[in-house]
C-alpha cells in the first residue's frame, strides 16, 4: 500500500466503466418520479465527479452535454493522465480533470473550481477512510449550490454484512503474498473457494457468500483489486450516511434506482402493509434495506428539496421520452431489488411500440395510452420503470443537442479499443448520456469515420482490424472467437443485425 493512498489501493489502475445513474438527465428523472423539483441538466449547469477514475463517465457526460461544464477529480495520476489525453483527443472544451485527493481540494490552488449543481461519487464512499469521508462531506458542504444534488453510492448494510468477512479474508491473504496485486487477488479467491469446498462452516452458514465467490472468479481482476484491497473498506447503514451529510443541510430525497422507490418493485408483497405504517424518511429506508437485504445503495441528496405541486408535476411531463434500444430487444422484464419483475404486456407493449416509432413527449404518451384499462398513473409508473431499466431516457423538451463533441469522443473510443482497452459505451447526445455498445457498434463508428461503405462485410472487417492486435475478442455462447476465420462470420452477423435494427436508432440518438 502506498502512503499517499491513505489505505486505498493505488498500485493497480481501475477499470473503464460508465455509470448511467450519474447522468444529469437521469438524476432529474429520478427526482421527478420521487416528487421533487430538480434543475440539474440545463444550460451552464456545473457538474463534478469525485473519484472519477479514468474519467469515462465524466467524458461521456461532457460530450453529450456540451452546454454544461464538468470537472473530474481523482488522486491517481495514472487515471488523470489517461482522462486528459482522451478529452484532448475528442476535443472536449467543457471538461477539466484534476489530480488531487479530496483533502487537497481545499488548498488555494483549487479555489477556482467554484460551485456545482451536481456532485457525484460512485463506488468511493464506503471504500475510503473515515477522514476521507469527512473531506467528501466538507467538499459537498462548501461546493454544492443551493438546489443542487449529491449522488453517492456505497456498499450497504445489512446486505453486505455476510460478505464482510470474505473481504477481510481476501485482504489478509493478499498482504501476505509476494505476487503482484492482480495475481495475488486471483489466488486469494481461489483460496476462498478451496476452503469453501473443503467445508468451511462460514460458507455453510452463509451459502450466498459461497455463490458470490464463484461469481467473482470470472470478474475483472482490476475491479476485484479495488473492491477488496482497501484498508478502510466498510458496509454503511443508510442512517449513518444521512447523519454524515445532515450538517451540510443536505436532505435525502430518493434513490437513483427508480424501482427502489416504488413499493411494488422495491419490497416483498407481504411487507407492504407493514411498511405503510412507516412515514417517509430515514427509518423507512432502513427498514426497506432489511426487507430486501440490500447490499448497495445509490442515494440522491438535495440541498433544499422542494416537493412538486400537482400542477408542477403535470408541467414537468413536458419532457421527451426516447427509446435507447431496438424494439426487438426492448423488454417488459425489469431488474429490481426483488429480482426481475415482468410488466404487463398490454401496458408496456404499447409504450415501447409508440417510442419505437420515434421520441414522444411524456404528456402526449400518457394522453394517447391512458384509458379505462390503463390509468395515467399506471402508464407513468411503467415509463418510470423503463427509465430505471435504461431502455428509455427522459430529456428536457427544450434541449437542443449538439452532436459533434459526442461523435468525436466515440471516434476516440474506437482508438481506445484498438489500444486494447475494453469500452462498452457510446456517447448519445440526443439523450445526454451513454448507451451500451458492442464491438460491431464501434466498428460501425470507425467505418463511418473513414467514409467507408457501411455494409455488413465492411463493418465486420473494420471491427476485426480494430481489435486484431489486442487481446479483445468477440464472444458467443461463452466461447471467444480468437481467429479471424471464426470471428468474421459472427461479426458479419452482428453487423447485419446492427444495420437492420440499430442504424435508425443511432441516428435518433445522435451516435
Amino acid at each position: 500500500m502506498s502512503d499517499w493512498g491513505q489505505g486505498y489501493h493505488v498500485g493497480t489502475a481501475y477499470t473503464l466503466g460508465f455509470y448511467p445513474e450519474l447522468a444529469p438527465n437521469h438524476l432529474e428523472a429520478a427526482l421527478f418520479f420521487a416528487g421533487f423539483r430538480a434543475d440539474l441538466a440545463g444550460r451552464d449547469k456545473r457538474y463534478c465527479e469525485l473519484g472519477c477514475g479514468y474519467g469515462l463517465t465524466t467524458l461521456v457526460l461532457a460530450a453529450t452535454n456540451p452546454h454544461m461544464s464538468f470537472v473530474g477529480v481523482d488522486f491517481n495520476p495514472t487515471h488523470i493522465v489517461a482522462a486528459r489525453a482522451l478529452a484532448e483527443s475528442a476535443g472536449l472544451a467543457n471538461i477539466r480533470f484534476v489530480e488531487a485527493s479530496f483533502e487537497e481540494l481545499f488548498e488555494p490552488r483549487f479555489a477556482d473550481l467554484g460551485e456545482f449543481d451536481v456532485i457525484a461519487l460512485h463506488g468511493i464512499y464506503s471504500w475510503v477512510a473515515p477522514a476521507v469521508r469527512r473531506a467528501i462531506v466538507a467538499f459537498a458542504d462548501a461546493r454544492l449550490r443551493t438546489g443542487g444534488a449529491l449522488y453517492v453510492s456505497y456498499n450497504a448494510a445489512p446486505g453486505w454484512m455476510p460478505r464482510a468477512p470474505l473481504q477481510r479474508l481476501i485482504f489478509e491473504y493478499v498482504r501476505r503474498q509476494p505476487a503482484a496485486p492482480r495475481d495475488a487477488t486471483a489466488e486469494a479467491f481461489r483460496f476462498a473457494k478451496a476452503i469453501k469446498d473443503a467445508g468451511a462452516l462460514y460458507f455453510q452458514v452463509n451459502p450466498q457468500v459461497g455463490a458470490f465467490v464463484e461469481a467473482m472468479l470470472t470478474q475483472d481482476l482490476a475491479y476485484l483489486v479495488h473492491e477488496n484491497l482497501n484498508e478502510s473498506w466498510s458496509a454503511l447503514y443508510h442512517s449513518d450516511v444521512v447523519a454524515d451529510f445532515a450538517s451540510t443541510r443536505l436532505s435525502y430525497a430518493c434513490s437513483a434506482h427508480i424501482a427502489d422507490d416504488i413499493d411494488e418493485t422495491a419490497i416483498p408483497l407481504g411487507t407492504h402493509e407493514m411498511l405503510a405504517g412507516i412515514p417517509d424518511g430515514t427509518w423507512r429506508e432502513t427498514v426497506k434495506d432489511f426487507l430486501v437485504g440490500r447490499s448497495f445503495r445509490r442515494d440522491i441528496f438535495v440541498r433544499g428539496p422542494v416537493r412538486l405541486t400537482p400542477a408542477e408535476r403535470i408541467a414537468q411531463l413536458d419532457r421527451t421520452l426516447v427509446l435507447t434500444v431496438p424494439r426487438a430487444a426492448a423488454s417488459a422484464g425489469i431488474r429490481t431489488a426483488m429480482g426481475e419483475v415482468k410488466g404487463r404486456a398490454d401496458l408496456y407493449g404499447p409504450i415501447l411500440d409508440r417510442l419505437a416509432a420515434g421520441p414522444a413527449r411524456a404528456a402526449q404518451l400518457v394522453a394517447e395510452l391512458a384509458g379505462p384499462e390503463r390509468t395515467a398513473a399506471a402508464v407513468l409508473q411503467a415509463v418510470a420503470l423503463l427509465i430505471h431499466s435504461g431502455q428509455v431516457k427522459m430529456v428536457r423538451a427544450d434541449s437542443t443537442p449538439e452532436w459533434a463533441p459526442a461523435r468525436r469522443l466515440n471516434v476516440a473510443l474506437t482508438g481506445e479499443i484498438a489500444a486494447g482497452r475494453t469500452i462498452r459505451v457510446l456517447a448519445a447526445p440526443a439523450v445526454g448520456t451513454g448507451v451500451v455498445a458492442d464491438l460491431t457498434d464501434f466498428g460501425f463508428v470507425a467505418a463511418r469515420e473513414r467514409d467507408l461503405w457501411l455494409d455488413a462485410e465492411t463493418i465486420a472487417h473494420t471491427t476485426w482490424k480494430m481489435i486484431e492486435g489486442t487481446s479483445i475478442r468477440p464472444m458467443r455462447d461463452g466461447k471467444f472467437h480468437r481467429e479471424e476465420a471464426e470471428a468474421l462470420p459472427y461479426l458479419r452477423a452482428t453487423a447485419e443485425r446492427l444495420l437492420a435494427e440499430k442504424r435508425g436508432l443511432f441516428e435518433t440518438l445522435g451516435i
